[in-house]
């Protein structure tokens, strides 16, 4: 009788399975079918661009987000992508039934270099002569300056605003560590590699101070000046209202010029009814932003069968497969196995990678770096770098025919580093836990947490860090046909400004994502070309297969949720089991308060 119910259990549950696949699999035709249908546009429209949350450089779209019945999936919050808000723009400014564009601005979390790029878009859209309005609720200091490039910029009347100038705070766990009994085993290579500092100092070291203090200077003076020549006030005053905290209501940003006007949200839409031609009591034609994306999907058409392939490596840079929002060596490397084999085919004649990382795992950098060495046997590779191009984002970089960096972009970082944990003491004095083992030879449990490590092994530890550094330095220096002496010197784990970083021959101009674009289509001497986008998108099926197989909410997703503000210092703590192998990464989570 068991085993018949056993039997019985099984061929019930196979059957679930079953319908649940099946039902999956309409849901997926229902929704690719539906994507190809574009909203069409009415006449006298408004493009509304509601811009909350992260901004990447790619859209990041989960289909099954407004489904995820019986908690099936692993659903995370969709971002807007900075290039898919540019081609909306572009589109927009030929479309004859956009009249206008909306910006709505609330809880924006933006880089300064991709700031930049979406006002320079806002500013061609203008070119149009068409009108562009801003809305924000809660006003942020970048808020203001993209209300510079609006033609009328207003704000709730009872908003908070924020104008005091930039700032930059890291959390230091040492005393933490030796109250609980846990010693670090700190190895890194570069004076300026400062991503260890909060766990072996209780402030910041004075190579990290300067250069924190001059890549902030660098970011707020070009912030004071793109706000002074558009908002037309002196950058002294500018200076001087947020050393007085003169800017905190909403009627100090009118009153100061920050700001066009102060209203409710119902009276600003009836201003631009009546601006529009609308009648009081029609509605506006506001088409958003996700409507407004299908339809360049849909128009997007190949022109040429010569292609341009842009590589977006966006996030940190971690070992295996990964997920979209972050650069899997093994994700990428079959990723770009496949660009090559359509270059063999005559099919892709140049290589852009969009970089927007602030580096990770020197294991899976090197392994990037070397494929896309082999792809430039082939066709030219161009870099165009975003908010962050550092560390392991610089070294998959330089194995390239031209680097252009934003102003804005925080790169450089070239060092290496790891970190351990003694929990001995812990263990022993605190929770009253011991170990013992056995082995057959002396280092036999060398990368030991449960004791203390010799020298020999700190020595042999050091040394594995230091052959990263040399060999990191050896890349850009043959890359970037630099003398060794010269990379030595700007090497030091240090960052720099895409300005600087110029300056010193890091990257080689200044531009966009667009000059690197047109400059492979130079360098491969190409007429007509097709720009085609990879990681391409994921077809709703794959999000059912990949849901399906592996079920588990992301951790960042879920913190972020639950832990707001404080998400950053929690995060650096979790991914602490990541710092065991020897890591390219940005010196430090660089959370600029803005």
């Amino acid at each position: 009788m068991k085993q018949f119910f056993k039997i019985l259990f099984g061929s019930c549950l196979g059957t679930i399975l079953a319908l649940i696949i099946i039902i999956l699999f309409f849901m997926s035709f229902g929704i690719g079918k539906s994507s190809k249908k574009a909203p069409k546009v009415q006449a006298n429209s408004i493009l509304h661009l509601k811009i909350e949350g992260e901004v990447t450089d790619r859209t990041y779209e989960n289909p099954f987000s407004n489904y995820n019945a019986m908690g099936l999936f692993s659903v995370g919050p969709n971002t807007t992508g900075l290039f898919d808000i540019l081609k909306a723009l572009e589109t927009a400014k030929a479309d004859k039934n956009i009249k206008a564009i909306l910006l709505e601005v609330d809880a924006m979390s933006i880089g300064f270099s991709s700031l930049n790029q979406l006002m320079k878009g806002i500013e061609d859209f203008k070119k149009s002569k068409k009108l562009v309005y801003l809305y924000s609720d809660m006003p942020t200091q970048k808020t203001f300056l993209l209300a510079s490039v609006a033609d009328k910029a207003v704000i709730n009347p009872v908003a908070s605003c924020e104008f005091d100038g930039l700032a930059f705070e890291t959390m230091y766990y040492t005393g933490l560590f030796e109250k609980a009994g846990i010693e670090p085993l700190i190895f890194y290579a570069g004076e300026f590699k400062s991503a260890t500092e909060s766990y072996r100092l209780k402030q910041m070291s004075e190579p990290n101070r300067l250069q924190l203090t001059e890549l902030l200077n660098d970011l707020y003076d070009s912030y004071l000046t793109n706000l002074s020549n558009k908002r037309k006030i002196d950058k002294a005053t500018l200076k001087q209202l947020a050393d007085n905290l003169s800017v905190t209501l909403a009627e100090d940003a009118l009153k100061y010029g920050l700001i066009d006007a102060l209203q409710y949200r119902d009276d600003f839409y009836n201003d631009i009814k009546k601006k529009m031609g609308y009648k009081p009591s029609e509605k506006v034609n506001l088409i958003s932003y996700n409507q407004y994306h299908k339809i360049n999907k849909v128009l997007e058409s190949p022109t040429s069968d010569q292609q341009i392939a842009v590589v977006f490596a966006e996030g940190t840079i971690l070992d295996g497969e990964q997920e979209q929002g972050s650069v899997g060596s093994i994700t990428y490397l079959n990723l770009l196995t496949d660009i090559q084999d359509k270059v063999r085919d005559k099919k892709i004649k140049a290589l852009v990678l969009r970089v927007n990382s602030p580096g990770g795992s020197a294991f899976a950098s090197e392994q990037i770096w070397h494929k896309l060495l082999e792809i430039k046997k082939d066709i030219p590779i161009v870099v165009s770098f975003g908010d962050y191009a550092a560390s392991g984002g610089y070294y998959i970089s330089c194995a390239s025919d031209k680097i252009f960096a934003e102003e804005n972009t925080i790169t450089g970082s070239i060092g290496a580093y790891s970190m351990l944990f003694n929990v001995e003491d812990l263990l022993n004095k605190k929770l009253g836990i011991t170990t013992d083992e056995v082995k057959t030879n002396s280092y036999s449990d060398y990368i030991s947490f449960t004791r203390d490590w010799s020298e020999k092994e700190k020595q042999t530890m050091q040394r594995s860090i230091d052959v990263l550094y040399t060999r990191f330095k050896k890349r850009v220096a043959d890359c970037r046909k630099l003398d060794s002496t010269t990379v030595s010197n700007i090497a030091k784990g240090r960052v720099y400004s895409g300005v600087d970083a110029k300056a010193i021959g890091l990257v080689d101009a200044i531009g966009t994502l667009q000059d690197a674009v047109n400059e492979a289509k130079k360098i491969a001497k190409m007429e007509n070309y097709t720009v085609k986008f990879y990681p391409e998108d994921k077809d709703p099926m794959d999000f059912i297969l990949s849901s399906f197989m592996k079920n588990e909410d992301k951790e960042d997703n879920i913190m972020i949720n639950k832990l707001s503000k404080t998400f950053p210092n929690i995060k650096e703590v979790y991914q602490l089991k990541d710092l065991e192998s020897p890591q390219y990464r940005l010196p430090y989570s660089l959370n600029i308060k803005y």
